[in-house]
């Protein structure tokens, strides 16, 4: 597992936790284009209940489960069945491993700032405008860091059901703004895009990996308000189950230990 994907794994279950006002249960769904070489198109349904969030990507055959309550990402391969399981306390423990590597390789430190962006690099966000998406009135946000810059419109009037325990456990991720202030660009980004209210219904991104350039846009084309099946966020039975973080964990120590 390349580090890349150990980042994208720990941000995606950290920003799984977020501030937004109790709601009734959501559903959006979201038409998804993805450019690296050649355009990938997915379409995407995100569930919201009080202690679920669920991600459903047909086209892939995958689930994102982030459970509120017990502070666990589960990420569901229904091609491979198989569940992949990362505590919330893992992942900064994860975070904390990273920094220390970081710290102890600039050479690490730099490929990571080729990718999320370098350290003295600011980011910036301004509100561009608004416009409105399923008849819905969107404040337009733009999110910049060096090359990479992300468009978000969001409705601030939707909130999603986040639970006062999900919220609770922003708290926790204090303690590792210190170790994301290590890694280039990382804190900058979560910290500008914290101030963006409502929920976002189009993102459109655009971030160089050194020479590589990639592309994203995803915008919402269905908003549904109500009860939201039980049986949506059950994980499936007879899959072999992963600890992810654990794996995680050991593959970062085990490459500290070679150097």
């Amino acid at each position: 597992m390349g580090g890349v994907k150990i980042f994208r794994t720990v941000l995606f279950c950290l920003a799984g936790v977020v501030s937004l006002a109790a709601a009734g249960d959501l559903t959006i769904t979201f038409r998804s284009e993805t450019k690296v070489f050649r355009t990938k198109k997915s379409t995407e349904v995100h569930y919201y209940s009080e202690q679920y969030k669920c991600t459903n990507n047909e086209s892939a055959k995958t689930d994102t489960l982030i459970d509120y309550k017990n502070s666990v990402l589960y990420q569901v391969n229904h091609k491979k069945k198989t569940i992949e399981k990362l505590t919330l306390d893992d992942a900064l423990r994860i975070m904390e491993a990273l920094a220390a590597q970081l710290e102890e390789s600039p050479e690490a430190k730099e490929k990571m700032g080729a990718i999320f962006g370098d350290a003295n690099d600011e980011a910036k966000i301004e509100k561009v405008g608004s416009e409105v998406i399923l008849g819905r009135t969107c404040d337009k946000w733009k999110v910049s860091l060096g090359k990479n810059v992300t468009e978000i419109s969001a409705d601030p009037s939707l909130a999603a059901p986040i639970p006062q325990a999900a919220l609770e456990n922003t708290d926790k991720m204090e303690g590792v703004k210190g170790m994301m202030a290590m890694i280039p660009g990382i804190g900058k980004l979560q910290e500008a895009a914290s101030k963006i209210k409502g929920v976002p219904l189009k993102t459109q991104s655009t971030i160089s990996v050194g020479p590589m350039t990639v592309r994203g846009f995803s915008e919402s084309t269905k908003i549904e308000e109500g009860p939201i099946p039980a049986s949506r966020f059950e994980l499936p039975k007879g899959y072999k189950e992963k600890d992810l973080g654990k794996e995680m964990l050991e593959e970062i120590n085990k490459k500290r230990k070679k150097k």
